[in-house]
Order: C-alpha cells, then structure tokens, then sequence
C-alpha cells in the first residue's frame, strides 16, 4: 500500500508542472497598438473626448471643461513612442517605470487592467468585456474589490480600415445613468 501511495505521489509531482504550463498559458498582445483597440500600421492616432451630464432626464454639455485631446504615436511595428496631452503638452519627457499589471485573452485583447502589479497594491481595477466583432462592449471599474462603475460602448463611425473613429461612453453607475463622452479619433497610418 505505502509502495502505491509513494508511486502516485511521484507520478502527481513529475505531471503537475506539465498541466499546470497548459492550464496557465495566455496570449501576449502584438503591440501597444492593441491596447488602443487599433488595427493596421497606425502612425499616430488623435483622440478628443466630449462630455456631457445626464441632468433631469436630458444630456448637457460640459461647458467649463476644454476637450482633452491625446496624441499617441507608434513605430512601424507597433510601440508606443510618443503621447502629448491637450495642446502639445509631453509627458513629463521620460517614462515612468510601468509596474502595471495586464492580462490578455487568448486573441491577445486586454480584459484586466490594476496599475500595480498585485490587487493588494492597486487603487483600482478594470475588467474589459468585448462583443463579437473583438470591440470593447464594457469596462467594469473595481475599487479594487467592489464594483464602482460601467462604461459601455456604443460605436458609431469607423474609417476604411475597420478602426473606430467615434463612439459614445456611456457611465453606468449603480443604479443610474451618470454622463456620457463621445470619443472622435483621427488616424494617420504608414
């Protein structure tokens, strides 16, 4: 009986590195265009954000508030290089080291976002949902533990290469509709 028990445990030890490597394995994403939902060899892409209250039933501008416009740019295989906020204001000119972590699907998608590397660590946690054309459908913002917000999206316009060029965020916070932002981006491709 001990020479059995002794054989199993040897047969577990020797094949639970084996299913373990299967089970574990997740796809890595392509390129930092990816995690800006981009196709093609995008160059640069120009994103300006319009927001608006939801106020007795109807949406209203904000009007005290400029549009916050982001320039991202990518290499030819898909790095980020370069991002200036607003109105040519860089990023403070050096990178910060990125102890974020993500996790990505098997398509390479970006579903869970904390910006430290542990949940113990991060403020806060994003989980990404997407429909079946692989576009975002809902983001769920955890605080780390409790689930605080959703965004849902709604696409509106796409270019000739499939990339969106204006959706609607709609923020969902429990139990009502909060505000929404349309989001326009330009792209410019190699």
């Amino acid at each position: 009986m001990r020479l059995g028990t002794s054989l199993t445990w040897t047969l577990l030890f020797r094949l639970l590195p084996i299913v373990l490597g299967v089970s574990t394995v997740v796809a890595q994403k392509k390129s930092d265009r990816q995690d800006y939902e981009l196709v093609g060899p995008v160059k640069t892409v120009r994103c300006e954000d319009k927001s608006f209250d939801y106020v007795d039933g109807v949406y209203i501008e904000h009007l005290n508030t400029t549009p916050m416009t982001i320039t991202t740019t990518f290499d030819l295989e898909g790095t980020k290089i370069n991002e200036v906020v607003d109105i040519n204001y860089p990023l403070c000119g050096f990178r910060a080291p990125d102890c974020s972590k993500r996790v990505y699907d098997r398509d390479g998608k970006l579903v869970e976002y904390m910006p430290n590397d542990t949940i113990e660590h991060s403020s806060y946690r994003l989980l990404h949902i997407y429909d079946s054309d692989g576009r975002r459908k809902e983001t769920e913002y955890y605080n780390p533990y409790i689930l605080q917000e959703r965004w849902i999206y709604k696409y509106e316009a796409f270019d000739d290469r499939g990339n969106w060029t204006r959706r609607i965020v709609t923020d969902v916070p429990p139990p009502r509709v909060y505000s929404r932002t349309i989001q326009y981006r330009s792209i410019s491709y190699y």
